[in-house]
């Protein structure tokens, strides 16, 4: 095994296990922080492993932010 592959991560009502995002900016509170997450993909990184995400979608209740 040399691959890690991340499914839903943003803040979510969870309506749709996750797959709903409210947030795109933020970890959801229930998985840790985006510190936690660096570090994690950091640690991952420095022992050969290869990241990846699960695309999301975006949950009306996301507001428009800009850019």
């Amino acid at each position: 095994m040399n691959a890690i592959w991340f499914c839903p991560l943003f803040e979510s009502p969870m309506d749709d296990f996750g797959y709903d995002v409210t947030d795109m900016y933020t970890i959801d509170p229930d998985l840790g922080t985006l510190e936690d997450f660096d570090q994690l993909l950091a640690d991952a990184h420095n022992s050969g492993f290869t990241a990846d995400r699960q695309g999301d979608t975006i949950s009306p209740e996301e507001p428009v932010k800009p850019q």
